[in-house]
């Protein structure tokens, strides 16, 4: 994730547009601003995919740990998915 993220065009042209209104020239050393302000996003992302990593490494373990879970999971899943098809097909769209 990490990887995508720093190699995502739309990131850069993102933080080249973002990132210089928040600069204070007054402030000195723009380069220095800029740099810390870009590693903001990094970091967050970094902290982020961690924390989804952590957590879908965890799960199976957790889930498997008691049957009941497993068939509440799949039972709420299954529910969506109808919940899901009424509501497109009340829904009125004539496409």
């Amino acid at each position: 994730g990490f990887i995508v993220g720093a190699t995502n065009p739309k990131m850069t042209v993102f933080l080249v547009a973002a990132l210089p209104q928040f600069v204070d020239r007054s402030g000195g050393q723009p380069p220095l601003q800029m740099l810390l302000l870009g590693l903001v996003v990094p970091v967050i992302a970094l902290v982020s995919d961690s924390l989804w990593a952590l957590a879908a490494g965890t799960a199976p373990s957790w889930l498997s740990a008691s049957p009941r879970r497993a068939e509440l999971l799949s039972a709420s899943g299954g529910l969506a998915l109808v919940s899901l098809g009424v509501g497109v097909a009340l829904s009125g769209r004539k496409d």
